[in-house]
């Protein structure tokens, strides 16, 4: 029996036929073959009612908008959702987080200062789509938030981005300056 973290595994062999030796944890992880038929024993006493969904450190990264998903908040105004990849450094690749512009009269102010941070055109009336948002860089500032689901008492850890979180990059105003030149 191998015993380790409130995780028991037992059945008289290792991770593969034949052996005496229990398995390491490292190997249960997966769903390979190795951990078929095992009788698993856990005690759930120690394990904390947390899911923890920071793919980076609080800090300050350089970003870009991975992707932009519309949808619908809870009080029916539209929002689009912005997934902030990391493009530099060490933790480059990761997401660093989710933020959200909300297209209602409360959320305006924000949103127009994130399509200014991102050098998008935010004076008089402007018309834009989602995917014009992709690619934009910024400096984003992450920010540790924890929440407890109200229906299943699981708190959740993840990023956030402060109100005014974002400072803006050379990258996009060069950007926008040839956009203009073209036009």
């Amino acid at each position: 029996m191998l015993q380790a973290n409130g995780v028991n595994v037992e059945n008289g062999m290792g991770c593969n036929a034949g052996e005496t030796e229990p398995c390491s944890l490292e190997n249960l992880g997966g769903l390979g073959l190795e951990t078929k038929g095992m009788k698993m024993k856990i005690d759930f006493g120690s394990v904390d009612n947390i899911e923890d969904l920071r793919a980076v450190p609080p800090g300050e990264y350089e970003c870009k908008v991975a992707e932009v998903r519309e949808s619908q908040s809870p009080s029916g105004h539209v929002r689009w959702g912005l997934r902030w990849e990391v493009v530099a450094g060490e933790m480059v690749g990761k997401t660093a987080c989710w933020d959200s512009l909300h297209w209602s009269e409360r959320g305006l102010p924000r949103a127009k200062y994130v399509l200014q941070v991102l050098g998008m055109e935010v004076e008089g009336c402007v018309s834009m789509e989602p995917s014009e948002l992709e690619g934009k860089v910024a400096l984003v500032q992450i920010a540790p938030e924890e929440r407890e689901d109200p229906v299943t008492g699981i708190r959740r850890c993840m990023n956030r981005v402060p109100f005014a979180g974002y400072q803006p990059l050379a990258k996009n105003a060069e950007k926008s300056a040839a956009k203009k030149e073209k036009e």
